[in-house]
């Protein structure tokens, strides 16, 4: 289980485009079921703000969180 906190400030790349999307710097939970669903991202360079669903992300390590794509991430509402 890996804390929020550790989340906060991550860098989320895209494997196949091969860039940053942005840094993770909210989260979003599930009321009903009390799990993690959307990870919300800042592009700083644009000042966008994106939705990460967790199950389109592939790996999470120490240093920054892995997507396939950037189709994966959708505008955040």
């Amino acid at each position: 289980m890996i804390k929020l906190s550790a989340l906060i400030s991550k860098p989320v790349i895209s494997l196949y485009d091969c860039e940053c999307v942005g840094i993770i710097y909210n989260a979003l939970f599930n009321k009903e079921t009390k799990h993690l669903d959307y990870l919300i991202i800042l592009d700083e360079e644009n000042e966008i703000e994106y939705a990460l669903s967790t199950k389109n992300i592939l790996h999470s390590s120490h240093d920054a969180i892995i997507i396939k794509n950037n189709t994966s991430i959708e505008l955040k509402n």
